[in-house]
């Protein structure tokens, strides 16, 4: 049985609360073992950290440090707070054990190269991913030219990321300015990359998940999301738990904080093009 650490800013949240279930039911080699929460009761759910590990059958850690030495692979969760990633990492990645860090990666491009060159200085292996990466209706797009995402469930600089993701994955194109026009509620971000590819973010409340892609053949598909891609991404953290590789080149998550970055510039000043950063 292999032990996985889990470092959270609080460890009641959704995130926390289904990892371990998910772990369960694809490998018996892993299990939820350590915990260490930064804040002691969760403001989401009023849990607190002894009893999210009585429910999970977890121990929890007076420091960071400790859950890195007795685990032998670590999760930095924090889905809500990115801001607490750069921090966290700094204080794990030094004992070289793989590392998973939940999305959003990091609040900046800048805080996001400061964990690749973490990375490199300790040979940490890590990787960071939206998990609607792994929805499987992806695997339905090639050559893809133009591309339209759509979908919403939590607040625009939270969720842009895991629309650019997508983004990112089906273009495999370098972006090179943004712009972003705001109706009400609505986001509409427009992404020009290199090769004349683009992509639309519509950030509509309530709207379905959903891809549309025209390849160079000019013809479009469409595919809804309904795939359970949280499960999709846990087998893959599982197999780099196992392996220490990555299953993609992890150089796109800073791909993918570029556009954050940019997109973020540009709720500043809608209807203007804003000129994403190398």
């Amino acid at each position: 049985m292999k032990k996985i650490g889990i470092i959270d800013y609080y460890v009641g949240e959704w995130h926390a609360n289904n990892y371990p279930i998910w772990l369960e039911k694809i490998s018996a080699k892993y299990k939820v073992e350590y915990v260490w929460a930064e804040i002691d009761s969760s403001p989401v759910y009023g849990t607190t950290t002894d009893e999210w590990c009585e429910k999970y059958a977890a121990h929890k850690c007076a420091t960071i440090e400790e859950v890195c030495e007795k685990s032998d692979a670590v999760m930095i969760l924090a889905p809500d707070n990115s801001e607490k990633h750069i921090e966290y990492a700094r204080r794990v990645f030094p004992f070289g054990k793989c590392v998973y860090i939940d999305k959003t990666f990091t609040s900046s491009y800048e805080e996001a190269k400061e964990i690749f060159d973490l990375s490199k200085k300790y040979g940490t292996p890590f990787f960071s991913s939206s998990s609607l990466r792994y929805s499987t209706e992806l695997c339905d797009f090639t050559d893809v030219k133009h591309l339209t995402v759509a979908g919403t469930v939590a607040l625009f600089h939270e969720y842009i990321v895991h629309q650019a993701e997508i983004a990112v994955k089906l273009l495999a194109s370098h972006a090179r300015k943004v712009r972003l026009d705001i109706s009400g509620s609505q986001r509409v971000c427009r992404i020009e990359a290199d090769g004349g590819k683009t992509a639309t973010l519509l950030y509509v409340p309530s709207m379905p998940y959903g891809v549309t892609a025209e390849g160079y053949d000019g013809k479009a598909m469409h595919r809804s999301i309904k795939s359970d891609f949280f499960v999709e991404l846990t087998k893959d953290i599982v197999r780099f738990f196992d392996s220490g590789t990555v299953s993609f080149d992890v150089e796109e998550s800073l791909e993918v904080m570029r556009i954050h970055d940019a997109v973020m510039k540009a709720e500043a000043c809608p209807g203007e093009w804003v000129t994403v950063s190398d």
